[in-house]
């Protein structure tokens, strides 16, 4: 810092923060730590009152005034003992721990803690040239209880408090359960309340964005209500509110009229609510009143249940904007963000000065949102494409029986394209629904609950039909180099949404199918009536982005694998099969420059090299791109072992003897990903031309340090053919790249 160190306000203090990425700090068993630096200003500052040590909390604590309203509401004002300048940090995020083991408290939090205390708990200062630590602990949300229930205990922390007794936890796309309501947890208090990215609150503050989930009556038989799914009545089967109430009749008796002439439809969640209560309402009068009782939807065992439909987290627009019209790069305000959230809740609760609140929720539906790795701070328009959050730990088979004869597949080889594999393979003979999925639970039937299939539940038939539409399916299964970008820029989504979360190599069988069939596999059965499956490109997590065949697998053609579900961002629902979301790589064949403007931040590397770059594994941050290389006209030359290529890439060799001079650098893996699923040797001739194009990447699962016995790093083979890891002792060279500072 050089500005001088006085007490006063050195700096305009509205509007300067900073604001961090989101991260998990997932503590299962209270010894995890997570860490997080960043650099302030130099900051001299008096208290305004003083504190004792006992009171430390009052560090953060604002001034309350009433609003003057004749409640005991208040405003929150500036802090009563900190200076106005003082420095803080603020902390906002989902708090979720189970206090017993029946429910669970989800809380959305804010925490401030200001910063200094070195010299004592009034002191606010921050000096320069110093380095600061400090330890932060959240136990729980009990504190934010407290403010609710008898004014403020700890200041500094507010938020949503919910002590949920079912929850739901879902991914980013369509989704369907039901939902059992008992008679004992209905009363006046029943309310809801949402949380989304385009808007939040509680029922009575009327937030805009809660058509993404919908529910229908279950059939019910003579007494009770069955367990079976309702199935989807279309987009358009929902009613508006002036379909419901008319006139002095209630909301309930019209749709117990609709259900008995078997044309109801679907309810939103502020319908729900009345309906459930007026249920309520009349199972009272009826207890009292035996021989006038009145008709409601409580069963023999005084429940009720309904099917709920929660619609994928995917906006086509924006729901806060009334004239509806599309609105360009709507995608990039809804991946990557915090789970939306719909509660059905009963005594809410709120703090005097509103800004927490404490309930009882009977269910917490919570979605997880598309994840990708596009850079959504960009202001320029393009389409990307995106992934789930939550991976399926099932492992299952490609194809689970042989069929056909045809030795290649059929318009489903495309490299890139899922969507387009995923429909020419899903309805090359059924276009049915009720042939790939049971419509009671909406699980795959035995044929077709393989990988290949899966991916076709996270749809829904939109608009009732039966049929599967070409526009109704939306999320599909990925392409080879889908896989391949999911390892480019897996530094950019949620931990969990990572294709390897493991940390051994004992469990390195994990092979993700794709989309991608360039041949059929032969299995059984003689000349012409043979028998084939599919050959699926795969990808071994374990390895980062090596690709290959499922038959070169070590389990052969019926090795069991998993898969990952995608959905394009920004195209219409009715695009065209060949049409493409925008690649987040462009490359330019005239400069031989690969541009990665359109990749998020936390997946390039933090700085330009000009020089090699020094040893590290596939995940490591040096594994990671520049915003922009070039890759070299010319290969080096060959006949280079793997270590070799390493020796000569070290800091103290001489500029003369490194393979690759001046400011290139030999690639590391994912550089190398990049240039194999882009660039083919139409656009750099003899790009391939050596036996090998090693990588600067070792592996981090080696476990012995001679390449005789050891898998040292990766590699391109000859014509480019695959992306694999060395068994040691290939001989090879180098495609060198060096990085652009544009």
């Amino acid at each position: 810092s050089v500005l001088p160190a006085k007490e006063s306000d050195l700096f305009e203090y509205t509007g300067h923060y900073g604001e961090s990425t989101r991260e998990n700090f997932e503590v299962p068993d209270g010894t995890e730590v997570h860490t997080f630096a960043f650099y302030a200003l130099e900051n001299k500052v008096s208290p305004l009152k003083k504190i004792t040590t006992e009171e430390y909390a009052l560090r953060d604590k604002q001034i309350k005034t009433p609003i003057g309203d004749g409640t005991d509401k208040v405003t929150n004002g500036e802090f009563e003992y900190a200076p106005k300048t003082a420095t803080y940090v603020e902390f906002r995020g989902n708090v979720n721990y189970k206090p017993n083991n029946e429910t669970e408290i989800s809380a959305d939090a804010k925490y401030i803690v200001h910063l200094g205390a070195i010299a004592g708990v009034n002191d606010y200062n921050n000096l320069r040239n110093t380095s600061y630590t400090y330890n932060v602990q959240i136990n729980s949300v009990d504190d934010i209880i407290v403010e609710v229930d008898s004014n403020e205990r700890r200041p500094g922390v507010e938020g949503d408090v919910v002590n949920a007794n079912v929850i739901k936890e879902l991914d980013a796309h369509n989704e369907i359960f039901n939902l059992m309501f008992f008679q004992e947890n209905i009363d006046e208090s029943l309310t809801w309340n949402i949380y989304t990215p385009f808007s939040s609150g509680a029922a009575t503050e009327n937030p805009l964005d809660y058509n993404w989930i919908h529910f229908a009556l279950c059939s019910k038989g003579s007494s009770y209500y069955s367990n079976d799914l309702t199935p989807y009545k279309g987009d358009n089967s929902v009613y508006t509110d002036e379909e419901l109430i008319v006139g002095d009749t209630h909301q309930l008796d019209r749709y117990m009229a609709d259900i008995t002439a078997k044309k109801g439809k679907m309810l939103n969640i502020k319908q729900l609510i009345e309906i459930l209560k007026e249920c309520k309402r009349r199972y009272l009068y009826n207890s009292l009143n035996p021989t006038q009782k009145k008709l409601h939807l409580l069963d023999s065992g005084d429940d009720i249940k309904f099917t709920a439909y929660v619609k994928e987290y995917y906006y086509d627009v924006n729901p806060t904007n009334p004239s509806e019209t599309v609105e360009a790069g709507l995608w990039k305000k809804f991946v990557n963000e915090k789970k939306r959230v719909v509660n059905i809740l009963s005594n809410l609760a709120y703090s005097a000065d509103g800004n927490s609140t404490k309930s009882n929720a009977l269910y917490s539906i919570r979605q997880a949102s598309i994840q990708t790795m596009y850079n959504k701070k960009s202001t320029d328009n393009f389409t990307a494409w995106g992934l789930q959050m939550i991976q399926d730990k099932t492992l299952t088979q490609f194809e689970n029986y042989d069929t056909g004869n045809e030795l290649l597949c059929e318009n489903y080889e495309d490299n890139s394209n899922g969507r387009k594999n995923s429909i020419n393979m899903w309805l090359r003979t059924v276009k049915k629904w009720n042939d790939y999925i049971d419509q009671t639970n909406w699980m795959m039937k035995a044929n077709y609950a393989v990988a290949k299939y899966k991916c076709l539940r996270l749809n829904r038939d939109n608009d009732g039909d039966g049929t599967i539409d070409q526009n109704e399916v939306q999320w599909y299964l990925s392409s080879i180099n889908q896989l391949t970008d999911m390892w480019i820029g897996e530094n950019s989504y949620n931990n969990s949404s990572r294709l390897y979360t493991e940390t051994t190599w004992e469990k390195s069988k994990q092979w993700f199918a794709s989309s991608t069939v360039i041949t059929r596999q032969y299995t059984s059965g003689l000349w012409p009536n043979r028998k084939y499956r599919d050959d699926s490109q795969i990808l071994w997590s374990a390895e980062g982005s090596s690709v290959g065949a499922l038959s070169q697998s070590s389990d052969g053609i019926t090795a069991n694998v998993y898969y990952r579900c995608v959905r394009n961002l920004g195209l219409p629902k009715d695009a065209l099969l060949d049409t493409e979301p925008d690649d987040f790589a462009v490359y330019n064949k005239e400069t031989r420059i690969l541009s990665l403007d359109r990749l998020d931040d936390k997946s390039i590397r933090g700085f330009p090299t000009f020089k090699d770059l020094s040893s590290h594994d596939e995940r490591s941050a040096e594994n990671k791109p520049w915003r922009a290389f070039e890759i070299a006209p010319t290969n080096s030359s060959g006949g280079f072992s793997w270590q070799e290529v390493q020796d000569k890439s070290n800091s103290t060799t001489l500029p003369v003897n490194r393979i690759c001079t001046g400011n290139w650098h030999v690639p590391n893996q994912r550089e190398l990903a990049l240039i194999h699923s882009r660039i083919t040797s139409t656009d750099i001739p003899k790009l391939w031309s050596l036996p090998n194009h090693f990588t600067r990447t070792h592996f981090s699962f080696t476990r012995t340090t001679s390449e005789s016995s050891t898998r040292p790093g990766f590699s391109v083979t000859q014509n480019g053919g695959v992306l694999y890891l060395l068994n040691g002792g290939e001989k090879g060279g180098v495609r060198c790249v060096r990085d652009v500072v544009q």
